[in-house]
């Protein structure tokens, strides 16, 4: 959580460390998920779903590049960086505008 803090410090300054801990601990269940498992595979996964919203992985482009089983899962985070061009970043910012996190609620939003 600490990496969290320091790297995203603009973005996450308002959540309450509470909250930001259960988001922490969604991402790091569905870095899992795919088979991630190196902490920083990791810490990029959740980086990367606070910057570009919590179901970032749902975008067909990147969801692909998470299950290619040709390459390990821990290299999978790294090729997103390395081949998604910066129209398929913006998509997923913008699809994901409107995106809310599993422990969400309509009022908890409007306070965070």
């Amino acid at each position: 959580m600490d990496y969290i803090r320091a790297e995203l410090a603009d973005t996450v300054m308002r959540v309450p460390a509470e909250v930001l801990r259960r988001r922490v601990e969604q991402g790091f269940a569905r870095a899992r998920s795919y088979g991630i498992e190196a902490d920083t595979a990791i810490q990029s996964f959740i980086g990367m779903m606070f910057e570009f919203g919590p179901h970032f992985d749902r975008h067909p482009i990147v969801a692909r590049l998470l299950r290619n089983h040709r390459l390990p899962p821990d290299d999978r985070i790294y090729a997103l960086v390395f081949e998604l061009s910066d129209r398929i970043w913006d998509e997923m910012a913008i699809l994901s505008g409107n995106d809310r996190w599993d422990d969400e609620t309509e009022t908890s939003r409007e306070a965070v």
